[in-house]
């Protein structure tokens, strides 16, 4: 028992040793690091993903509702038309809640140049999750930026 005592006390054993700690730390914490590098970029894809799919459906119901809109009066259709529109723009930004401050264009396209459809063009910008803090990373991610465009055919009983 006392030889061992003496080999472990011995100056080569110790180098040895001491060469080697904390770089079970260091590995660690890079792993650490990579690990939620990765999981913010998979939480920005989801939010991204799923803010695309929340403006599509309801931008896409918004230019429904406004193509349903039928008057038996031709003269009360752009009366008609335009109130849709307003309430459907109301109906869009409820149905997005929160997210409708980052809705930049929602642009109702001139129907008198195509009487036969409802045009409407919606851009947002998705807030960026990662490293925010120090670098602006809008353009340099995709999907920050989401742009819809709708063409949806006027509904005309006859």
């Amino acid at each position: 028992m006392a030889a061992t005592a003496r080999s472990r006390s011995d100056g080569r054993t110790a180098a040895r040793a001491h060469g080697a700690a904390g770089s079970g730390l260091v590995a660690t914490w890079s792993g650490f690091a990579v690990f939620l590098a990765l999981m913010f970029f998979a939480v920005q894809v989801l939010f991204n993903l799923w803010t695309a799919s929340m403006v599509t459906a309801a931008a896409s119901d918004a230019a429904r509702k406004v193509a349903s809109v039928d008057t038996a009066d031709p003269a009360a259709r752009l009366d008609a038309e335009h109130t849709a529109q307003q309430l459907a723009e109301a109906d869009f930004r409820r149905l997005v809640g929160g997210y409708s401050s980052h809705v930049t264009v929602f642009d109702w396209r001139d129907t008198d140049t195509d009487a036969d459809f409802v045009h409407l063009t919606v851009e947002a910008r998705n807030p960026s999750f990662l490293l925010r803090a120090f670098v602006d990373t809008s353009n340099l991610l995709p999907f920050q930026h989401l742009k819809r465009s709708f063409r949806v055919r006027k509904e005309h009983f006859r």
